[in-house]
């Protein structure tokens, strides 16, 4: 009788790797959020458009390798994408990692379930990711964008409250009513929201007295008739009132990068590595700001903004070697 081995690479030799990548995404990812399985199912449907249908069992490292090769010379952003326009530029460093890690869990799933005797993605390697911490939109930028939206009570909120929190556009896209404590008694905790990211993750963010006033000023006009407990809807004109989604979202920081004249890097995720760049460079404890940008671990922040905790660690290093 033939083992389990046995039979799952018998099937690998039938089997093609667009076929692979959705039985993976199936089984491995079944209990994931829909949005990882959508990240997975985009960085893969790239590797199966790049190297062609193939019979799972004929992909080779080289083929990987070539892979990541024509990712870091690419040229056109978003590429596939299909809640945003493909734009002209090359993709960060950052952005070729997640492709690769993609690529190595799928290959690494492939071979501990014996549907491959060997892992061609065993030399696939992340580039060098560089100054990650330097990222983000300048405050000069975000100052310019949260003037031009000023008068719009809305979208003035929606930028102030992913400035204030460093949260993902998925979080201030969800943000609920009932996410909100407007009416705490304590003062403090009227800052505090509840966002919902990456799926069904629930995390709390605090605002400023600017950002909460900011979401007062938009929740005094809101319309309290629309049937959903969304804080920022919208509408086309003569449509009824409905959440905005997040292709809407980005649309709105992009409309107030326009209006703004800003020339460099504006995306809600941008304003994030704003919020972190912040926030370390004025010295916050890393385990800290690990826990208000709902990082899944410390290394992340790490990562990413721990350049910024240099000077504060030379001023230790001084105070320590005097001693």
């Amino acid at each position: 009788m033939p083992t389990q081995t046995a039979t799952n690479l018998a099937t690998a030799l039938e089997l093609d790797l667009s076929n692979a990548v959705e039985t993976f995404i199936a089984l491995d990812l079944a209990d994931k959020a829909p949005a990882t399985r959508r990240w997975y199912a985009h960085r893969l449907h790239d590797l199966v458009e790049m190297l062609g249908n193939k019979p799972l069992v004929t992909v080779l490292e080289v083929d990987l390798l070539a892979w990541k090769a024509e990712l870091i010379r690419r040229d056109t952003l978003y590429q596939g994408n299909t809640t945003r326009p493909a734009e002209t530029g090359s993709l960060s460093p950052q952005t070729v990692s997640g492709y690769v890690r993609a690529a190595r869990r799928f290959f690494r799933w492939l071979l501990e379930h014996d549907f491959l005797p060997d892992n061609p993605a065993r030399l696939l390697k992340p580039p060098r990711k560089g100054r990650i911490g330097e990222k983000g939109i300048s405050d000069a930028d975000a100052g310019k964008m949260l003037a031009a939206a000023y008068e719009q009570p809305r979208d003035y909120a929606i930028l102030y409250f992913v400035s204030d929190t460093g949260c993902r556009l998925g979080g201030v896209t969800h943000l609920a009513l009932g996410d909100l404590f407007l009416d705490h008694p304590k003062p403090e905790m009227r800052r505090v929201a509840l966002v919902r990211e990456k799926g069904d993750k629930t995390r709390p963010v605090v605002m400023t007295e600017g950002g909460l006033g900011a979401l007062e000023r938009w929740l005094e006009v809101r319309p309290a008739d629309s049937g959903f407990d969304a804080v920022f809807l919208g509408r086309c004109p003569g449509t009824p009132w409905h959440p905005l989604q997040e292709a809407g979202i980005y649309g709105i920081f992009k409309r107030y990068a326009l209006a703004g004249g800003v020339g460099g890097a504006w995306s809600p995720h941008q304003w994030r590595h704003r919020f972190g760049r912040r926030m370390a460079a004025n010295g916050m404890n890393l385990g800290t700001l690990s826990q208000l940008m709902g990082h899944s671990t410390s290394s992340v922040t790490v990562e990413h903004y721990g350049m910024f905790s240099v000077s504060h660690l030379q001023e230790a290093y001084d105070r320590f070697w005097q001693k």
